[in-house]
C-alpha cells in the first residue's frame, strides 16, 4: 500500500499544473503470482482522466476496456496486464479510442506485459506459442487519414459487441483529420497469446496490436506480438512510425497493411512457426472494390529481418508468398533479408497482384513500389537456389513476372545465403535463435546497401536486416523469457556505433592480460546493467555483473584464472542497447 501511495504521490507532483493523475476504479481480486491484483472493466476508466497504474499490481482486463477521449492510461516499467478468456461477445480487449492515449513505458529489463490470465510469468511457463488466441489484443484508434470511402471505419468484431458506439471508430472527416495525431507511446511492450474470436461472427480475430488511423505523433519502439491467433500487427491507414517491432509465431500474417498506410519502419523482425503461418507481410492498398481511393499506401521500410516457417515445413495457411502485394499498394522495402519461407500454399518470395485497376503491379511499373538491396534466400518454391529470382516470383501473368524479376535485379536484390547466426522455431526451444549476422563475412555485413533518407527517423547503419552487433530482443521479449535466444554471433559491424547512448565510456585494461582485467564503463542514469563475457563461439563463459547500478563510473573485474588463453568478448548491456569489446587472455 505504501508503494502504491508513493507512486501516485510522485506522479501527481510531476504532472502538469491542474492535471492530477489518479488510480483507476479497480476491483481488488486477491493476488496473482504474489502481486496484488485488481480487475479493470470498461466502467473503470472515465473520459478526460489521467490514470497512473502501479508497477507492482497485476491488472486483470475483463471485457472490452476502453481508454476514452481525453483519457490517458499510464503503465510504468514492470506493469502487468492479464486478460480474461471470454470469447465472442464476452471477449476481452484493450481499446484506446480516438483522443485517448496509452503510455506504456517499459525498459529492456522491465517490459510492460499484456498476456492471458493463464500465463505464468514468474515460474516455468506451461504456455507455448501454440497457445494462441487466449484473449483479444490491443487496439489503438486515431484521427489520421485512411482511404475508406467515408473516411471513418471500425474494427471488425468489436463493432458487433459495441454496435454504434462512437468510441470504437477510427479515421476522420474534414477538419477532424490529423496525420500527426498521438495515441500515446508504447516502449518495451510485449503482447502475448492474443487473437481470440471477437463478436458474433466467426473469423473476427484481432491482432496482437491493431492500429486504426494512428498518427505519427504516436511512439512505437520495442513492441512484440507473440503467439497471435491472427496477425502480429495490422495497420489500417494512418501515418505512425515504428522501430524495433517483433512478430513471433503468429498464425496469420506477421505484418499486415490496409487502407492507405503511410508510415515508416526500421528494425522489424518476424519469425514463423511450422504449424500455422501466413505471409511475412501482406500489403493491401485499399478495399478491393475501391482500389483507386486516396490516400494511396506509401510506407517506407528499411532493415527488416523476416524468417519464415522453414523450407520443408508447410504450416496451415492461405498464403504462399513471403511478401504479398495487392489492391494498389505502393511503398518500398530496402536493406532487408527475407528467408526460409514455405507454407501449405507455396514457397514464393514475392507476389505482386495485377488483377484490379489500378493494382500493385501498376504501382511497381510506375516506380511507386520498390524492393531495393534486399537479400532473398531459401524458399520452398526453389528446389535449387541460384542467382535467378524467376522461380520465386508469383504473378498473374508471365509478362508481369518477367517485369518484376527484371525490376528486382535492377534494384540490387540478391539471392544469397545471408549467414544468419541461428534459427530456433521449435515449440520447446533450445537457445538457438540468434538473428544477427553469423560473422563479418555475412552478406548482411558485406552487401551493398541503399542509403535511407536523412529525415531524423531512419538510421544509416552498416548492415542489412534488423540486427548488427546487438541482439535487441534480449531481456524484454517473450522470445527471451521462453529461452529461444542464444549468443551465437559476436560479429562487430564496421562503423556501427560502439556505445549505447547512455554509456559514456567503455574500456578493458590491461589488454592483453594474463590473469585479471578491469572493465570500466560509465552510465548516465541509474538502471539495470548486465556485464558478461563470451568466447569465440558465442558461449557465455562469465557473468561479471547483473543488476541495478547507480549513475556514474563503474568498474568490475574479469578474472581469467579458470579460462584458457584466447580471444574473448566483454559485453555491457543497458536499457538502451549493448556494446562489445574484444580482449585477449594470454597466460
Amino acid at each position: 500500500m505504501y508503494r502504491l501511495f508513493a507512486t501516485l504521490l510522485l506522479a501527481a507532483l510531476l504532472a502538469p499544473a491542474g492535471w492530477a493523475q489518479v488510480a483507476p476504479t479497480c476491483q481488488a481480486t486477491g493476488t496473482d503470482e504474489g502481486r496484488p491484483s485488481c480487475t479493470l472493466t470498461d466502467a473503470s476508466l472515465e473520459p478526460g482522466t489521467d490514470y497512473q497504474l502501479d508497477a507492482g499490481t497485476t491488472y486483470i482486463l475483463s471485457g472490452i476496456v476502453i481508454v476514452e477521449d481525453g483519457a490517458v492510461l499510464r503503465a510504468p516499467a514492470g506493469t502487468r496486464f492479464k486478460a480474461e478468456a471470454g470469447t465472442g461477445t464476452d471477449a476481452t480487449a484493450l481499446v484506446v479510442a480516438r483522443g485517448g492515449q496509452l503510455i506504456a513505458s517499459g525498459t529492456s529489463v522491465e517490459p510492460v506485459i499484456f498476456t492471458s490470465i493463464q500465463d505464468n510469468l514468474d515460474t516455468a511457463d506451461f504456455l507455448t506459442y501454440q497457445d494462441r488466441g487466449l484473449w483479444g489484443g490491443i487496439i489503438l484508434l486515431g484521427y489520421a487519414r485512411n482511404n475508406n470511402t467515408s473516411g471513418i471505419s471500425d474494427i471488425e468484431g468489436v463493432n458487433e459487441i459495441l454496435s454504434g458506439d462512437p468510441r470504437i471508430v477510427y479515421g476522420c472527416t474534414g477538419d477532424d483529420c490529423n496525420d500527426g495525431d498521438s495515441s500515446g507511446s508504447l516502449r518495451y511492450v510485449s503482447i502475448r497469446h492474443t487473437g481470440i474470436n471477437i463478436g458474433q461472427t466467426d473469423g473476427n480475430e484481432i491482432q496482437g496490436l491493431t492500429l486504426g488511423s494512428v498518427g505519427s505523433g504516436t511512439e512505437l519502439a520495442f513492441v512484440e506480438s507473440y503467439a497471435s491467433a491472427d496477425d502480429g500487427f495490422e495497420f489500417f491507414g494512418g501515418t505512425v512510425d515504428a522501430k524495433w517491432l517483433v512478430a513471433a509465431f503468429c498464425s496469420d500474417d506477421s505484418f499486415d497493411f490496409d487502407r492507405g498506410f503511410r508510415g515508416r519502419g526500421q528494425y522489424w523482425f518476424a519469425i514463423q512457426a511450422p504449424d500455422q503461418a501466413g505471409a511475412l507481410a501482406e500489403q493491401d492498398g485499399a478495399s478491393g472494390s475501391t482500389p483507386g481511393n486516396t490516400p494511396f499506401a506509401t510506407p517506407t521500410f528499411y532493415n527488416f529481418t523476416l524468417i519464415g516457417a522453414g523450407v520443408g515445413n508447410q504450416p496451415e495457411t492461405d498464403r504462399g508468398s513471403a511478401l504479398y502485394f495487392r489492391e494498389n499498394f505502393g511503398g518500398s522495402y530496402y536493406n532487408s533479408v527475407i528467408t526460409q519461407f514455405e507454407t501449405a500454399d507455396g514457397g514464393f518470395a514475392v507476389r505482386i497482384r495485377d488483377d484490379l485497376e489500378p493494382d500493385s503491379f501498376d504501382r511497381f511499373q510506375a516506380g511507386d513500389l520498390t524492393l531495393g538491396n534486399n537479400v532473398w534466400w531459401d524458399f520452398g518454391n526453389d528446389a535449387a537456389p541460384t542467382t535467378d529470382l524467376t522461380s520465386l516470383v508469383r504473378s498473374d501473368s508471365d509478362s508481369a513476372r518477367d517485369a518484376i524479376v527484371a525490376g528486382l535485379g535492377a534494384n540490387g536484390n540478391t539471392l544469397v545465403d545471408p549467414a544468419i547466426a541461428g534459427v530456433d522455431r521449435a515449440a520447446v526451444p533450445s537457445n538457438g535463435l540468434d538473428p544477427r549476422p553469423l560473422n563479418n563475412d555475412s552478406p548482411l555485413v558485406t552487401g551493398a546497401r541503399a542509403t535511407p533518407p536523412n529525415d531524423g527517423f531512419f538510421d544509416n547503419v552498416a548492415y542489412l536486416g534488423a540486427f548488427g552487433s546487438t541482439n535487441w530482443l534480449e531481456g524484454w521479449t517473450a522470445l527471451s523469457d521462453a529461452n529461444y535466444l542464444g549468443d551465437i554471433s559476436v560479429v562487430q559491424v564496421a562503423n556501427e556505433d560502439a556505445l549505447p547512448e547512455d554509456v559514456s565510456v567503455f574500456e578493458v585494461y590491461p589488454n592483453p592480460f594474463a590473469q585479471q582485467a578491469t572493465v570500466r564503463f560509465g552510465v548516465e542514469s541509474a538502471q539495470d546493467v548486465d556485464v558478461a563475457v563470451f568466447d569465440m563461439l558465442g558461449r557465455r563463459v562469465a557473468q561479471l555483473a547483473a543488476g541495478t547500478m547507480a549513475a556514474g563510473s563503474q568498474e568490475v573485474t574479469f578474472e581469467g584464472h579458470s579460462l584458457p588463453s584466447g580471444v574473448y568478448f566483454v559485453r555491457v548491456r543497458t536499457e538502451a542497447g549493448s556494446a562489445i569489446q574484444k580482449v585477449s587472455l594470454v597466460k
